[in-house]
């Protein structure tokens, strides 16, 4: 916050070369922050708020997104519930996983396009318990994941993007999303 403020601030002086080199240092400051937030999110290993949240919603916030963001070649669809489907836990947590379950899923159908869908709805695990559990599918026709990359993609720094291209953190943060939730993979 100190690099970006105090770099803003100097904007404001500033010839445009200096402009340009200080755009640099912005970006680059933006980044980290947003891989700072990242790995917090990955290590607290908890929710930051407990609060209800209708996860149909999440989902019609995420494909809205996605539409506007992703290749022409990937069609973004929806199956949701016009019943509120509701969990509760950190909404941001909670749309920051379906929204990586969703950029991956559109790079892998960069190429040659596709599907990405995401479905939710109740399903019962265990007949004898007295609740349901909510479900969200994310699927794609893309190229699809090699069992070598299934057994190490949640780990985080782990990509199969070219350097400059990712993080390795999107599943990690996915994982540890639906981990702090008390759901599973």
């Amino acid at each position: 916050a100190g690099i970006m403020g105090a770099s803003e601030v100097l904007m404001y002086d500033a010839d445009e070369e200096q402009k340009d080199y200080l755009s640099i240092i912005l970006r680059a400051a933006q980044s980290s922050s947003d891989l700072i937030k990242q790995l917090l999110s990955f290590s607290r290993r908890g929710k930051e708020v407990d609060t209800p949240i209708n996860v149909s919603d999440v989902i019609n916030a995420v494909t809205t997104l996605l539409e506007r963001s992703v290749d022409k070649k990937v069609k973004v669809s929806k199956d949701v519930s016009s019943e509120p489907l509701v969990i509760n836990g950190d909404p941001s947590q909670i749309e920051n996983a379906l929204l990586n379950l969703g950029i991956n899923a559109s790079h892998a159908m960069e190429e040659n396009g596709g599907e990405l869908h995401y479905h939710v709805d109740l399903v019962s695990l265990d007949e004898s318990l007295d609740h349901s559990h909510v479900r969200v599918v994310v699927s794609d026709n893309g190229c699809g994941i090699s069992e070598e990359v299934q057994e190490k993609m949640f780990e985080p720094f782990f990509t199969t993007k070219a350097k400059g291209k990712g993080t390795g953190m999107g599943l990690a943060a996915v994982y540890g999303a639906v981990q702090n939730h008390g759901g599973d993979l």
